[in-house]
């Protein structure tokens, strides 16, 4: 549980940058200026510097599985909207059981103790009376 709330607290913030992104070329797209320059990772601290033509009126979205899918820009930005609304859902959904479990671990340790305490209490009238 704790391991897929931390998953979607990351994967969030990933989804806004590329649907501000996405919103960004297509505000672009809908201007003059229809080329954006822009600095794109090549590998481990490799840098390069692009112009991106901005005519096609399309962006590429990784789906994951190493899928790249083509979107025009007013799919990609419902997808990643309808993504955002689900992770955000299911991050509430799993900080509500999570909430759950921690009240059904303290009920689970109160009830254990009280089982403890009953067995010494037993113990000790068993040994007084003997």
């Amino acid at each position: 549980m704790l391991r897929a709330k931390q998953n979607l607290k990351v994967k969030l913030p990933d989804i806004k940058k590329t649907l501000e992104m996405v919103a960004m070329l297509k505000s672009r797209a809908q201007g003059e200026d229809r080329e954006v320059v822009t600095n794109f990772l090549v590998g481990d601290n490799i840098w390069a510097k692009a112009t991106i033509p901005n005519e096609t009126g399309k962006v590429g979205l990784w789906l994951g599985a190493n899928v790249l899918v083509e979107y025009s820009y007013d799919e990609a930005i419902k997808l990643l909207m309808k993504n955002q609304i689900a992770a955000e859902e299911k991050l509430a959904e799993t900080d509500s059981e999570c909430d759950f479990l921690k009240d059904q671990i303290t009920t689970t340790e109160v009830n254990m103790a009280r089982v403890y305490n009953q067995g010494v209490r037993n113990k000790s009238e068993k040994e007084g009376k003997a």
